[in-house]
Formats: structure tokens, C-alpha cells, sequence
């Protein structure tokens, strides 16, 4: 049973002690055997280690070979000449050290002994007498201390000796204490294991008393009575106590034991559990020293496997890795209606002691498990299940009989069969079983065959899902051996992932929810035509919440042949992160939930996570400082992920350049589920994802980004001119002339539409100006440079930077600034089309004059000119893969939406074309350019996705990218030449 033990005195946890045994070898080569073993280590190690101070060999050295063997040996009988040596010694210097020991010990058969302190009579741990040769792992750099006051316990690395520990408790607290050994170079691993007495004993028992978490191992006739009164009322227990039991083998071959481990949690305090136990369970004969009170948090980190000694803080629980790690393994499960008769007990016990590393666990279950239906869910595991046991054997892969192991657990399976449920014999559909039957031919299943297995998981439930499944896909396009094609994925992304996720807020479908899946669909999309019925829909959508889970999307997608579409803000015009219109069927990764934002004032710096908003960016540097920003765009519910992969404009381009231009570094996945930085990639893929469009090269899970200066005080305006105000377009044509060329503090666009009813339509001309300094400083340059605005002084409003991102996003004067951090933009969502263009020179009057004809025939359109030069002009074409630099003067975003159902939708989009067309002699050429973060598949696009058409790309490649299209190619085939990430104008690799 359990038996922690809350002492005055510190509780030590010897990390390393319990993990070795020994294993042996017959070496060929010494000198290929260390270098093998080296390699190894460092293919199972991501901590760095100097093989000087480290490996320590005879032939290399044998005068500091012998210093090291004998520097914690104690008896000297064991240094003579005539005593067998280690062929080489390793001395880790990191716990993963010795896990790459033992891994690599195991997988080379190296026989090796293992010392901490040196102190055992016999030499054991640095001799070995009768298997020869062997190495030595040395832990005595493995000696770390941490003691925790506040607690009573202490973490102590197995290289400490008993006297550093008792010096680091003694730096803490002067009444606190170990019971351990009078001898204080004695070595902390070999002392515990053994038991470990002290002057404190009488009082306290042994060091090994005082080890946090030990279990009593307890076989005999007391055992089987406690285990049989276990079965009798682990169901029928008030519902707020869940007592498990761990089934165990331990000990040698000649003195093997089974043990038992009650593992409980109860939900309230001690006091009134040792009531309930006292009452209910008496024979299991807890005490109070058995009981630990924690909170809710906490009893999931103990209950995970997790280190409780010191407590791990709770964000343990993001990390990406299991505290068990990966083995080989087989499972199998079982629920058992009745108890198991003690004769039965036998036999299982029987077989647990044929294995070494074999487990079996018992849940209880009654309760709440008994009110709810069988039909409830397709889970039909309820009233009248006593417990559900599982059998479990692993073992490592250097097993040479592996299906030994197997064949024990099904033999195993086997005998438990008069003991546990019947017709059918019930299993956990989540501890998945082939050998209970599977699918020969996954897209013609044989419906008898499922039956077999199906009736095994889910009961009744089974001819319910069955028809179900017919209805929504009568294909069976999701299939695997056992269950759907998101089941296989959500069970691969498992598999290469340590962080757990809940299915309820990761995984959509449409055949569970279909609303719940329309809304998340919906969350972010802006583009409302894409969302329309005749759309293609993904055939779920998998949101995750840690980045190890991304990493493992794509590992299982590349496995499983899914193609996915992958979505941070959902702002692409063209609704390529979520919808594929030409390769279906396909799968959304959502990132949306990946927004973590860090911002380092000290070094004028962020990391930001995909998912995460403009707004949201904005607001947590305002948080940190009134005089940073960062050189963004005028959307605040803009996603970080693809907006910063097309290159990124703003209000601040003309100083800082645009916000791919202020990339430090990144974190991205590629094709094979890696996750680089900038050093692991490349300075060439680095480029190549800083404005080379979203989706082609990979997945950036954060970016590090440069914060820029901003004044306090930042002034904004708004000038408002209509087509009669300025009859013969002389402010709209020193706008031109001068929009690129004025100061590069000074940013002013201008947005262009349609005014007034049918019989008195106009164009008005709205001049939305950013100085970044005082007003009066903006009118004086104004006044020079761009007199025919007529900016007077009740047109500017000083603001400071975060308060001029509200007035440029649209939001109400006076919004508070945490309304940056809300997901919805105050502009709505539209049905829409839109497109870019690239002016070089002034338009003249006769073509503003066709501009002007042409919006008021459009109604609810309107066009957008960005102004650039400043910074733009001075970085390079080829400087990142966004090329519109020296000599552009202004973009031009046209853009017309619609409502709903409206008969004129169709217009609409034909005016977008006529308007594109009639722009042609006004703007670049050769190509004809356009932003790549305002996408027009009108411009051409990938046919085939697989085998993309270069020819076919080249033609809208050069309009995104200039000559910088060719360099992206060649990248891409690179870094990903199967074209893997692709989609309607992804970059295509090079055909072969």
C-alpha cells in the first residue's frame, strides 16, 4: 500500500538509484566499442558533453584513467593490480546522460556497473569478478541538491555525498534533518538503496523509511484478503474516492513477489477520507502518514508520474514529453463484473511472475459510471462494471524475443477469461486491440467481421454508429483497421505527442457537432463566400494547443496521406488556409489557440505565436512600454501566422520597412515534422518564409520580431475631399507626386469610393494621415509639401502609438485598448473580391477620371492606395521575397463586396475584373504585379497539386515575387521536394 511520510525531518528522493541493473556483453573491439557507445550517447542526448571530461580510457590516458577509478573507491583491496578493470569509465555530467547509458548499454550489450559513492564492502559497483570485460558509469558529477523547507523534502542527485546533503539542509534551516549515515562522504544512490541507518533511526527509521512515495510490498494471505474485500467496494465507495490497484513483479529470480500498490485520490480532506477508509476499508489499514492533501492540479501531476518531491510547477504539464517516456509495449484490457475469486488471484499472480516488467492495472468504477445510460455515448462500459483491468508488458528494443512478450500477455488474456465480462467480452476502445479482429479490405469492409470487434468496444452502441457512419460517409473515405480516418490521426498525433489535448476543444467534426463544427469553421474565416454551402468543407478540424502538436500534424498527415489546409487568422482573400477547391477531401489545422505573445523591452524584441492577433501583438507591447511598436498592419483580428509569410505592411513601412523586413528569427516545422530556427535552417529558407506567401515551405510555430522606436506622442487625421471639392484632381495628383517622396515619419493613404443615392452620386477621397511626432511638427511639413490638402489644426488629434492603432483599425473613438485584444474586426465580415496593383508613375487626370466613372457604377466598392518610398525604397528587391521596393509609389487594393444572397454578386466581382483591366496602361507591367498576401487566383493557379506545373506557376509566381520567384523554386524543391505543403499557388519544387 501507499506510504508517504510527512516528517520534520527532509524526505529524500533518490532520482537515479532505482533505474540500473546489469547486462553483459563479449567485446570484440574495445576501441569500436567505446566510439560506438559515444555515438550512441549522443544520439540519445540533446545535452552536450566533453568526451575530456567525461571518457576516461587506459590507452588515452592511464595515469587520469586510474585517478578517476580511484577517486571515490574505499576499499583498497579492490585497486590491486590483480582486480579486473573497467574497460572504460563515463562519468555523465546530465540525468539524460545516464538514460543514454543504460539505453545504449542495453543496445550494444555492454555489461557495466555503476558507482556513486564507492563506499560498497565488496567493490560491486566499480568490479566486476565474473563478467568480464565491463564499464563504469561514474554518477559523482550527478550531485545536485535542492532542498525545499517549505515542504520537508529534498531532491538529491545519486552523486551527492550524505555530508553535502546535510550541509545544504543546514544552509536552509537549523531544524531540519536527515536520518542518514554518520559517514558524510558516503554517496547518496548505493546508501538509500540499501536502506541507509543513522544516529537518527530510533527516532525516525532509515533513510530509505524516509524516501517519498516507497510502497510496502506485501504477498502473503493478508494481500489476497485485502484485494478481495478491494473488489467487494471499490464500485461502491462514496463517489468522490478513486482507489486503483497497480499489479507489479519485483525482486530476483530465486525470490520473485508480486506487489500491490493502492493508488487513491479522494476529493476533500484527510480527515474525513480516514473516516470513509476506517468505515469501508478498514483491512487496507491507512494512517494518516499514508495521506498527502493537495490541490486538484496537484493531484494530477502526482497522479501523470510526474516528480512530486520538490512539486513541479504546474506548467509540467505543457511539456511536450511524458514523464513514463516510449517503450515497445502490447496492452490489452478486460472489465470484470463480479470478483475474482481468490483461486483465480492465484493464477494471475502466477502468471505475473513469469515476466519482469509486466503490468496490470484495476480501475474502479460504480458511481456516476453507474447513473449514466449504456447509450449515453457510444461508450457502454456503465452500471453492473465492477472494475476494468488492463495488462500491459513492455520491453526495449534491443529485446531479442520480443514476441515472447506478446504471446505472455495473450496467454495472460487468456486464462483471465472466466474471471471478466462476456458475450460479449467487453474492451477500451482507447486501449486498441487487433487481435480482437480488424478490417482486411479498409475501403470494402466486412460488416460481419466488424461486428466481432465492434461489439467488443461500444456493446449495442456498435449497429448505432454503423448506421450513422453509413449516412454521413456511405464511402468510408475515413478508415483504418478499426475506426476513421480522424481516429487514425488523432491516434498518430497522440503517439508523437507528450502533452495531452481533450478531444472536446481540439477535434471537430461535423458527424459529432455539426454546429459546433460551423462555428469553429466560421471563427476566423472573413471571406463570408467561402463559407457558402456549395463550399468544400474540411473533413475535421484539429485546433491545437501546444507546438509539439503541430509538429506531430504534419508527421501524421505526410504518414497517413492527408492533405491538410492550415489557418492562423483566416484573413487570406482567396480563403486558401481553409478551403481546397481543387484536391479533396482535406483536414484544417487551426492555430488559432497558438497566440502566446512574450515581449522583451530589454532587447527590443517578441516572440509571437501564430494564432496570435495584431491586436493582440500591439496591446502586449503597449503593456511594456508607451515608446516601442512594431511596423504592422491597420487589421487588428489579422493573424500573425500568414500574415508575416507574405511580408506584412503597416502605417510605420516608410521608417521600419515592413514587418518580414523585422524578423529576428523563428521556430518552424518543415516537411518532415522538424522544428527549426533560423540557425538550424538556413539563411536561405529563413528568406524564403519572410514574404514568400503562407503554406509552401512549412509551419512557423512562433517569431522572434524586432520592436521599433516610437515617440510618445504619435498625431493622426482625417481629410475628407469629394470628386466636386477637387474638380480638377489637383490634391489626388500631388498626393501622388509627393505620398512617396515626403518625410518618411509622415504615412498618408488614401481610400477612394462611391457617395450619395442613384441621383447624386460622387467620389469622396478620404486622406488618413500617421505623423509620428506633435502635431505642430506634421502641419509645418504639411504645409510645405502638400499645401492642397488644407490639413488645418482641427484635423489632427495627438494620440499616443497604441491609441493611433485603435483609430486606424476602425474602432470607436474613445474604445479602451483592451479591445485589441477581442477576435472580431469593428469593419464585420464581408462577402467580397478583391486585388492588388503596383503604381510606378502618376496616374494622370484622364485615368483618375475612368477610376472615378467606374467607382460610382460599382456602388459598394472602393479602392485603398498605400503611399511607399522612405525605408521601401532603400531595402533591396532581393532583400526578402516581397520585391515591390524602389520605384513603386503606391499599392492599390481594389476591393467590392455584397450581402447575402444578392443577385449582384456576380456583378460585383465582373467590376473587380473591369476595373483591373481598364488600371493596365497606369500601372507596373512585366509583370504586372501583386501583393501575395492579397492572393487572386484570377492570376492563374496549381492544377494539380501533387505534381505542380511549373510552367503554369511561373505565370502568377513573377506577379507576387519578381525575379525572386526563380529563388523560391529552387528552395522549395530543396527544403521540400515531394510538395508536400501545397496548395492553389503554393511555390511548386522543380519537377524532376
Amino acid at each position: 500500500m501507499g506510504n508517504s511520510k510527512p516528517l520534520p525531518t527532509i524526505s529524500c528522493i533518490s532520482v537515479f538509484a532505482l533505474y540500473f541493473s546489469f547486462y553483459t556483453i563479449t567485446l570484440t573491439s574495445s576501441t569500436s566499442l567505446q566510439d560506438d557507445f559515444i555515438k550512441c550517447l549522443y544520439r540519445n542526448t540533446n545535452v552536450r558533453f566533453t568526451l575530456d571530461k567525461t571518457f576516461f580510457t587506459p590507452e588515452r590516458n592511464a595515469s587520469i584513467f586510474t585517478e578517476v577509478l580511484e577517486s571515490t573507491a574505499q576499499n583498497q583491496r579492490y585497486l590491486t593490480k590483480t582486480m579486473p578493470k573497467p574497460g572504460f569509465i563515463f562519468k555523465p555530467v546530465h540525468e539524460s546522460h545516464v538514460q543514454a547509458s543504460v539505453i545504449c548499454s542495453k543496445k550494444l550489450e555492454i555489461h557495466f556497473r555503476v558507482r556513486s559513492g564507492g563506499h560498497d564492502y565488496e567493490g560491486v559497483s566499480y568490479v566486476s569478478q565474473i563478467e568480464k570485460p565491463f564499464v563504469l558509469i561514474d554518477l559523482s558529477k550527478l550531485r545536485q541538491i535542492n532542498v525545499d523547507i517549505k515542504d520537508t523534502s529534498a531532491w538529491v542527485e545519486a552523486g551527492a555525498t550524505v555530508g553535502e546533503l546535510y550541509y545544504r539542509i543546514a544552509e536552509k534551516s537549523k531544524f531540519h534533518g536527515f536520518p542518514a549515515g554518520v559517514y558524510p562522504s558516503l554517496g547518496i544512490g548505493g546508501h538509500i538503496t540499501g536502506g541507509a541507518y543513522g544516529s537518527l533511526m530510533r527516532k525516525y527509521g532509515l533513510a530509505a523509511d524516509n524516501v517519498l512515495d516507497a510502497k510496502i510490498v506485501d504477498a502473503n494471505d493478508r494481500s489476497f484478503k485485502i484485494l478481495s474485500k478491494w473488489q467487494e467496494i471499490a464500485d461502491n465507495l462514496v463517489d468522490e474516492l478513486f482507489l486503483r490497484v497497480f499489479f507489479t513483479v519485483s525482486g530476483n529470480k530465486a525470490n520473485k513477489t508480486v506487489t500491490m500498490a493502492y493508488i487513491g485520490q479522494f476529493l476533500g480532506e484527510k480527515g474525513t477520507l480516514m473516516e470513509v477508509m476506517k468505515k469501508d476499508f478498514p483491512e487496507l489499514g491507512l494512517t494518516q502518514k499514508d495521506y498527502i492533501e493537495m490541490s486538484w492540479i496537484d493531484s494530477i501531476i502526482y497522479n501523470s508520474g510526474f516528480p512530486t518531491n520538490p512539486p513541479p510547477p504546474i506548467e509540467i504539464l505543457l511539456q511536450a514529453k511524458s514523464p513514463i517516456g516510449k517503450v515497445y509495449f502490447k496492452g490489452k484490457s478486460d472489465f470484470a463484473k463480479k470478483p475474482i475469486p481468490v483461486l483465480g488471484l492465484e493464477g494471475m499472480f502466477k502468471k505475473l511472475l513469469e515476466e519482469d516488467a509486466a503490468l496490470v492495472i484495476w480501475t474502479p468504477y460504480g458511481g456516476k459510471m453507474d447513473k449514466i445510460p449504456e447509450s449515453e455515448i457510444p461508450f457502454p462500459h456503465r452500471n453492473g462494471t465492477n472494475f476494468m483491468i488492463q495488462y500491459y508488458r513492455s520491453w526495449s528494443d534491443s529485446e531479442k524475443r520480443p514476441n515472447r512478450r506478446i504471446k505472455w500477455i495473450r496467454e495472460l488474456y487468456g486464462y483471465m477469461t472466466p474471471y471478466v465480462s462476456s458475450n460479449p467480452r467487453q474492451a477500451y476502445v482507447n486501449y486498441r486491440d487487433l487481435d480482437l479482429g480488424q478490417n482486411k479490405d479498409n475501403s470494402k469492409s466486412n460488416f460481419i467481421e466488424a461486428k466481432i470487434w465492434g461489439a467488443n468496444y461500444f456493446k449495442d452502441n456498435f449497429n448505432r454508429l454503423v448506421r450513422i457512419k453509413s449516412k454521413v460517409d456511405p464511402d468510408n473515405f475515413f478508415r483504418h483497421e478499426q475506426t476513421s480516418i480522424q481516429d487514425q490521426f488523432i491516434n498518430c498525433v497522440k503517439r508523437n505527442t507528450h502533452v495531452s489535448f481533450p478531444l472536446e476543444k481540439t477535434l471537430f467534426t461535423p458527424a459529432k457537432n455539426v454546429s459546433l463544427f460551423n462555428q469553429v469553421l466560421e471563427s476566423t474565416a472573413q471571406n463570408l463566400q467561402f463559407l457558402a454551402k456549395s463550399m468544400p468543407k474540411p473533413g475535421f478540424i484539429f485546433r491545437p494547443i501546444h507546438q509539439s502538436q503541430v509538429q506531430a500534424s504534419i508527421i501524421c498527415s505526410k504518414k497517413l496521406g492527408i492533405h491538410f489546409r492550415v489557418r492562423s487568422g483566416g484573413h487570406d482573400f482567396e480563403a486558401l488556409s481553409y478551403v481546397s477547391r481543387i484536391e479533396k477531401p482535406f483536414i484544417l489545422l487551426d492555430l488559432s489557440k497558438l497566440k502566446q505573445i512574450n515581449v522583451d523591452i530589454e532587447s527590443n524584441s517578441a516572440w509571437v505565436q501564430p494564432g496570435a492577433t495584431l491586436g493582440e501583438l500591439y496591446y502586449r507591447i503597449a503593456e511594456k512600454s508607451k515608446i516601442h511598436g512594431f511596423p504592422a498592419g491597420l487589421c487588428t483580428s489579422v493573424g500573425i501566422g500568414g500574415y508575416m509569410t507574405g511580408g506584412g505592411y503597416g502605417t510605420l513601412m516608410r521608417k521600419y520597412g515592413l514587418a518580414g523586413d523585422n524578423v529576428l528569427d523563428v521556430k518552424m516545422v518543415d516537411a518532415n515534422g522538424k522544428l527549426l530556427d533560423r540557425a538550424a535552417m538556413g539563411e536561405d529558407l529563413f528568406w524564403a518564409i519572410r514574404g514568400g506567401g503562407g503554406a509552401s515551405f512549412g509551419i512557423v510555430l512562433a517569431w522572434k520580431i524586432k520592436l521599433v522606436p516610437v515617440p510618445k506622442t504619435v498625431t493622426v487625421f482625417t481629410v475628407t475631399k469629394t470628386s466636386e471639392q477637387d474638380a480638377r484632381l489637383k490634391t489626388i495628383s500631388k498626393w501622388q507626386q509627393i505620398s512617396s517622396k515626403i518625410i518618411e515619419e509622415i504615412h498618408i493613404r488614401v481610400v477612394l469610393r462611391a457617395a450619395g443615392n442613384d441621383g447624386n452620386k460622387t467620389v469622396t477621397m478620404t486622406y488618413l494621415g500617421q505623423f509620428l511626432g506633435e502635431k505642430g511638427t506634421l502641419l509645418k511639413v504639411m504645409e510645405k509639401a502638400f499645401p492642397e490638402l488644407g490639413l488645418t489644426q482641427k484635423d489632427c488629434t495627438e494620440m499616443s502609438w497604441i491609441e493611433a492603432a485603435l483609430f486606424h483599425g476602425g474602432f470607436p473613438t474613445g474604445s479602451p485598448i483592451e479591445i485589441l485584444l477581442q477576435l472580431k474586426s469593428p469593419l464585420g465580415k464581408d462577402y467580397f473580391k478583391a486585388t492588388s496593383d503596383f503604381v510606378k508613375e502618376p496616374i494622370p487626370v484622364i485615368g483618375l477620371k475612368g477610376i472615378f466613372k467606374r467607382l460610382i457604377e460599382g456602388n459598394t466598392t472602393f479602392l485603398n492606395w498605400t503611399p511607399y518610398g522612405g525605408m521601401m525604397s532603400k531595402i533591396p528587391e532581393s532583400a526578402i521575397p516581397f520585391p515591390h521596393r524602389n520605384g513603386t509609389l503606391f499599392k492599390i487594393l481594389y476591393y467590392a463586396n455584397w450581402l447575402e444572397n444578392d443577385k449582384t454578386s456576380s456583378r460585383k466581382i465582373n467590376w473587380i475584373k473591369e476595373i483591373y483591366n481598364y488600371m493596365a496602361p497606369y500601372v507596373s507591367s512585366n509583370p504586372r504585379q501583386a501583393y501575395v498576401n492579397y492572393r487572386d487566383l484570377d492570376f492563374g493557379q496549381n492544377k494539380n497539386n501533387a505534381k505542380v506545373n511549373f510552367i503554369e506557376a511561373k505565370i502568377w509566381g513573377p506577379k507576387y515575387f519578381k525575379g525572386n520567384f526563380d529563388r523560391l523554386v529552387k528552395i522549395k524543391t530543396k527544403v521540400d521536394p515531394e510538395n508536400f505543403f501545397r496548395h492553389e499557388q503554393s511555390i511548386p519544387p522543380m519537377p524532376y
